[in-house]
């Protein structure tokens, strides 16, 4: 069943979006975050669902059949170096790369649309530099209010 939710077809289409012609210095996007403790040594790039707001019923009314959704959806781009003065360096490619995809996505109609909020860059060092920058993006939709896997 969490195929057919909506939240999971966004995600799996983000990360659909983001390997098609991906550049040679991006590296495979996956669903696998990076923890803060965790050693790293190869650069990664995951997508995964934040939290979900949802806007109030039109008109205040609890008649509305409408849920209008905002999802938050991070895009992780970690880089590693040996070299402290490159770090920041080493996600560019990556975030510049999800901008370009997702900047003007509707991510094949399943969504109103696709807007980037923010990054978070956290530098850390564990037996090698490693940055983390998580770029936040506000992703809009609707489906009925009584079920997540009907997009209206």
């Amino acid at each position: 069943m969490s195929d057919d939710i909506l939240a999971i077809q966004i995600l799996d289409q983000i990360i659909a979006e983001l390997n098609t012609h991906r550049p040679t210095d991006v590296p495979e996007v996956t669903a696998r975050r990076t923890f803060p403790d965790e050693i790293v040594r190869e650069p990664r790039m995951a997508v995964f669902l934040g939290d979900e707001q949802l806007d109030p019923p039109r008109a205040g009314s609890n008649a509305d059949p409408l849920a209008r959704r905002r999802l938050a959806v991070a895009v992780q781009c970690v880089g590693v170096t040996d070299n402290v003065g490159e770090l920041d360096r080493t996600v560019q490619p990556m975030l510049a790369w999800a901008t370009q995809v997702l900047g003007r996505s509707r991510l094949g109609g399943l969504v109103h649309y696709v807007r980037e909020r923010g990054t978070e860059r956290r530098p850390i060092y564990l037996e090698i530099y490693r940055l983390t920058a998580t770029q936040i993006y506000e992703v809009a939709y609707q489906t009925l209010r009584d079920d997540q896997t009907r997009r209206v």
